[in-house]
């Protein structure tokens, strides 16, 4: 059985995040995410992922480092 992909905005009400700001982070390569032609998809793991991503750049912000050099040191390891 495979897993259900789910829609831009079912992503956006189970997050409570608007259709613009998961577009942008889809577009920014920070949301994990499936392309099915032109459509955008997410799986149950992607948006977990997602989640936990943002979790770690909201910590880090706090900790004085800003949520995009976390990123950039995460891509660079």
């Amino acid at each position: 059985m495979s897993a259900a992909l789910l829609t831009v905005p079912e992503v956006c009400d189970s997050i409570g995040a608007s259709e613009y700001r998961v577009r942008a982070d889809v577009a920014a390569g920070v949301f994990p995410h499936h392309r099915l032609g032109r459509s955008i998809r997410f799986t149950d793991s992607d948006v977990v992922t997602y989640l936990e991503r943002i979790a770690v750049d909201r910590a880090s912000t706090h900790s004085g480092q800003t949520a995009a050099s976390q990123r950039a040191a995460r891509k660079a390891s």
